[in-house]
């Protein structure tokens, strides 16, 4: 039942600059950052960003890999966007 509402809010986060692409299905999905200097570097950085923001999950090269917990609500995946979209915008800063 939460899968569109979760893809809703991760496609929400198309309007980043650093964000390249996003893919998803059911309550999984993929962002993709733009690359920077050399492939890995920004997923690697913007992971970063995104555990000081207070979520975390595996990044594959540039892709960020978000899968929210087998039991969340719908303030829990509110959450994962907003701790997503702080951490995106704090590597775009940096």
């Amino acid at each position: 039942n939460l899968a569109p509402y979760f893809q809703k809010g991760l496609f929400s986060l198309q309007d980043l600059e650093a964000v390249d692409n996003i893919r998803g299905y059911g309550m999984m999905g993929g962002i993709e950052m733009k690359m920077k200097d050399k492939p890995g570097k920004s997923g690697f950085q913007t992971f970063k960003h995104c555990y000081d923001a207070g979520v975390n999950f595996k990044n594959t090269g540039d892709t960020l890999i978000i899968a929210p917990q087998f039991i969340c609500e719908k303030k829990h995946i509110d959450e994962i966007i907003e701790k997503l979209r702080t951490g995106i915008s704090n590597y775009s800063k940096s």
